[in-house]
């Protein structure tokens, strides 16, 4: 267990099409000793009714080949996606953990070992780093990169320089930027910063917004920094099934966000202003994807093009 620097959670439903690439691109990680020891991988299959659990068995000699200490977990009944993030984020062993769908895809093999060189080497300047976002590229079924999702906004082309976000550039880019700039397979976090910004929230209230949940708690908070690291660790794929925008409801989406945003702020007029804008963006975003449909993502090759 003390040799464990990073836990990688890979979870699993019904993702047999794309799952072998996922695991490979996680088999390729480097940058923790000569034998692998540092990095854990625990992959929780969700009651996948597929060939799922095969591909999971076939790749965990691989894994182990590699030097990674690996925990296959299969549940008996399906909970949920996002139950199966916190399941994951709980058993983690590593300092740091990143949680991956099934269809995602590590673009390096520095894609773990980067971004915890930057915490480590923050933590020894005094600057506790609670997590690290990174660039994401968008691909489609086959591969092929047609799009980016990069902070602070994917439709302009300046991004934030590798480092720290400055708190209140990050507050406001996550309150007001109709897109959010960040995708949760791109980032690695520090279990400590997630132990005490989400576990007791989380087991409060519930949330199925995982990711931003964590995002915004960490971007106002007095003791946690938020990092930025320009070059791509995730290459994230757009497809019908995983086309989060038209299967959840955008009133819940709002609700969940307003009630983060209460909690943050308080009372008061900029919670008005900020619950007023997020019901008008989430109300546009749910017309457009009706009528758009899983033709609305192509959007993101205009609006977030590579250069």
């Amino acid at each position: 267990m003390s040799d464990i620097q990073v836990t990688v959670v890979v979870c699993v439903y019904n993702g047999e099409r794309y799952l072998a690439q996922t695991l490979e691109s996680v088999a390729e990680q480097t940058g923790f000793g000569s034998e692998g020891k540092g990095i854990e991988v625990i992959v929780i299959d969700d009651r996948s009714n597929d060939r799922s659990v095969e591909v999971i068995k076939q790749f965990i000699p691989v894994l182990e080949g590699k030097g990674f200490s690996v925990r296959p977990i299969f549940h008996s009944e399906n909970i949920g996606t996002v139950r199966s993030y916190e399941e994951g984020a709980t058993a983690a062993r590593g300092k740091y953990f990143k949680i991956l769908d099934h269809d995602d895809v590590l673009v390096s093999a520095g894609a773990l070992s980067e971004p915890v060189a930057f915490m480590e080497s923050m933590e020894m300047h005094g600057i506790p780093v609670g997590v690290v976002f990174s660039k994401t590229l968008y691909i489609d079924e086959g591969g092929v990169v047609f799009g980016e999702k990069r902070f602070p906004f994917p439709f302009l082309s300046h991004e934030a320089p590798d480092g720290l976000i400055p708190r209140n550039w990050g507050q406001l880019v996550l309150i007001f930027s109709p897109l959010y700039p960040f995708v949760h397979g791109a980032s690695v976090v520090r279990k400590a910063c997630w132990r005490e910004l989400s576990v007791d929230y989380l087991a409060k209230h519930g949330t199925s917004l995982f990711d931003v949940h964590l995002a915004l708690h960490a971007m106002h908070s007095r003791r946690w920094r938020v990092g930025y690291l320009r070059s791509p660790s995730l290459q994230y794929r757009i497809h019908e099934s995983n086309l989060t925008q038209t299967t959840v409801k955008r009133r819940t989406w709002t609700d969940i966000l307003n009630a983060e945003y209460e909690n943050l702020y308080g009372k008061g007029a900029l919670l008005l202003v900020i619950k007023s804008w997020t019901k008008l963006v989430q109300t546009t975003k749910g017309i457009y994807h009706r009528l758009k449909g899983a033709d609305a993502f192509k959007a993101i090759a205009v609006f977030g093009k590579r250069k």
